[in-house]
């Protein structure tokens, strides 16, 4: 890389992972790397992080790129972060942390959950915040840290999503952008400030929530700690960033019926539109704040994607992949469904006590089998979300996913045949780290404005085309999969009671 090629450092704070990349201001990643971070589970539903040890895994991750042949950290242009959403930590007047970093997956606040819950009804709620309450939710974390940790809370400046409290040490400004903010389920999305009276009902004082920046603002520079820790130069720029739903923005999100399709560790469909409908499926969708005035995001987010398969490749014994069968073709043991609900189900289901089933098995089934269900499962799961948007009258013009190089073509088109629409590639193995890109690019003044960001940066590969002998028998499976799901809702807490009465 010359070195006076301008590039912008992206860091993206992820549940499992923290990454470093340097792109370009045209979109181009030239160098990653990637560090491990841990989780902790101090108690049954408690899943935490430390936030301390992700920051230093954050200064790993870019010491290893200045020490990559060609690569001059020194020289970059700017700093940007995003990273994992709906979790919260405490920090205090320094900038320590108070808490540990609770994560999304944390289901420790269920009481409270069913507090606020008596305080607003579930249409109240998500009109302010667009989104729905439960034991996950930020919101009821932060009256659970009130009532069990008082001291702690006392001593809490503030409650940060992970992404800005990386950014505090960086800079030591505090701030957080809409979409995170959104994410805390405090916010009034609508008029892009914390709610009062929710945090009143989460027993949070208001100083104890951060300002709330533009994504594209520069929300201060590097400072001479830090630039040590990071082997970076005192006063770089650093963006405020957004959380790690910022992916819309390097897909290319910008007009009406753009969608995407996430297939993480969780799985994600996003629409956007110009105005969100009053009333998105009963609640059952999300609305976001878009970075564009204008627009908006309405989708939702499974619990289980990538995290399904890892667990059936783990449990099987065999690589989870579609190579090996053809989705056409009837299964030697007769129709078998995969609900993969294994750490309960959120979009559309919403049911925090749901679990997984494979439903049909038979003496018949082989491993194969079950590794195609669980594809097959995870698919549908995608298309529950797809049509609870199409049912509440979303526009669905085109469905784009990240060209990463690691998805087969053959599970791109099942995917595509389990939906019934084309999949259309954006060629970018990282659109989460473009899109934060985006938003430094037009903070440093490399493009004037976000739209002309993301029209000079994204570009598309060609569509990935349903397999039409493939859809009759996805159709069936698929039909089985919705009442199969719908009929295991009244289930699950029976599994609650004989988990509770087990010892009485």
């Amino acid at each position: 890389m010359m070195a006076s090629e301008p590039c912008v450092l992206a860091i993206d704070v992820g549940s499992t992972r923290c990454k470093a990349s340097l792109v370009t201001l045209d979109g181009r990643v030239r160098r990653q790397h990637v560090v491990d971070c841990a989780s902790y589970f101090p108690e049954p539903e408690w899943v935490e992080q430390d936030a301390l040890e992700l920051w230093q895994a954050v200064a790993q991750a870019t010491a290893s790129l200045a020490d990559l042949e060609s690569v001059r950290l020194l020289e970059i242009a700017a700093v940007v972060v995003t990273g994992q959403m709906h979790g919260v930590v405490g920090v205090n007047d320094g900038g320590e942390p108070t808490t540990r970093f609770v994560t999304l997956r944390d289901h420790r606040a269920a009481l409270e959950a069913g507090l606020l819950a008596g305080e607003i009804n579930d249409g109240e709620f998500w009109s302010i915040t667009g989104s729905r309450l439960d034991a996950t939710s930020a919101i009821a974390k932060l009256l659970w840290f009130h009532r069990n940790l008082p001291e702690k809370f006392a001593e809490t400046s503030a409650f940060i999503p992970i992404k800005d409290f990386i950014r505090l040490r960086m800079t030591g400004i505090l701030a957080t952008d809409p979409i995170d903010a959104a994410g805390m389920l405090l916010m009034d999305i609508h008029q892009g400030a914390w709610d009062p009276n929710l945090a009143r009902l989460a027993e949070l004082p208001l100083s104890k929530l951060p300002p709330i920046l533009r994504s594209y603002e520069c929300a201060g520079t590097v400072t001479e700690p830090a630039a040590q820790a990071l082997r970076l130069r005192k006063g770089v720029p650093v963006v405020v960033g957004a959380g790690d739903d910022i992916e819309f923005l390097g897909l290319g999100l910008l007009d009406p019926g753009d969608a995407l399709e996430h297939l993480g560790t969780t799985g994600t469909i996003l629409s956007c539109v110009s105005e969100p409908p009053s009333d998105v499926g009963e609640g059952k969708l999300e609305v976001y704040p878009h970075v564009l005035s204008d627009r908006w995001l309405i989708g939702g987010s499974t619990s289980n994607a990538g995290s399904a398969l890892a667990w059936a490749s783990k449990v099987l014994s065999t690589t989870i992949q579609p190579a090996t069968f053809t989705p056409g073709q009837s299964m030697s043991g007769g129709p078998l469904v995969f609900l993969p609900y294994l750490t309960g189900e959120r979009c559309p289901v919403w049911n925090p006590e749901a679990r997984g089933m494979f439903f049909g098995l038979s003496i018949a089934h082989q491993k194969e089998d079950l590794a195609q269900s669980a594809l097959e499962g995870v698919a549908f799961s995608l298309r529950h979300t797809l049509e609870a948007l199409e049912r509440a009258g979303v526009e669905i013009r085109q469905l784009r996913i990240a060209d990463s190089g690691h998805d087969s073509v053959k599970w791109r088109r099942l995917r595509a045949s389990v939906y019934g629409r084309p999949l259309v590639p954006v060629e970018t193995p990282d659109p989460t780290a473009l899109g934060a890109v985006q938003l430094a690019s037009v903070a440093l003044g490399a493009h004037d404005s976000l739209s002309d960001a993301v029209k000079s940066t994204v570009r598309q590969g060609d569509e990935i085309d349903p397999d039409e002998t493939w859809v009759p028998a996805l159709g069936e499976r698929y039909a089985l999969f919705v009442r199969l799901s719908e009929s295991a809702q009244t289930l699950y807490g029976l599994l609650s009671e004989s988990k509770s009465n087990r010892f009485s």
